[in-house]
């Protein structure tokens, strides 16, 4: 089992780790008490999102990621918070 600290968290459903809230959140999708599920691996790596090093799933690097590390301001590490 992985460290949760911060807002990681673990998907009760598909078991899936996740670096912060908003990617957990982004990998569900459907209508609540319709059709609600969670992506599947392969969805979820279309979507732009990628494992870290510690196997969170963290969401995408943008452009304004990129400008941001590129400029110098602030730190984005690539493959999520450490």
């Amino acid at each position: 089992m992985k460290k949760l600290t911060g807002s990681r968290n673990q998907c009760a459903g598909c078991k899936e780790y996740f670096n912060s809230n908003h990617a957990f959140e982004k990998h569900r999708i459907g209508e609540f008490g319709v059709n609600r599920r969670c992506k599947t691996t392969e969805e979820i790596t279309n979507s732009g999102y990628r494992l870290n090093k510690k196997g969170f799933w963290g969401e995408p690097i943008t452009d304004s990621d990129l400008n941001l590390m590129s400029s110098g301001w602030g730190k984005v590490v690539a493959d999520g918070v450490e």
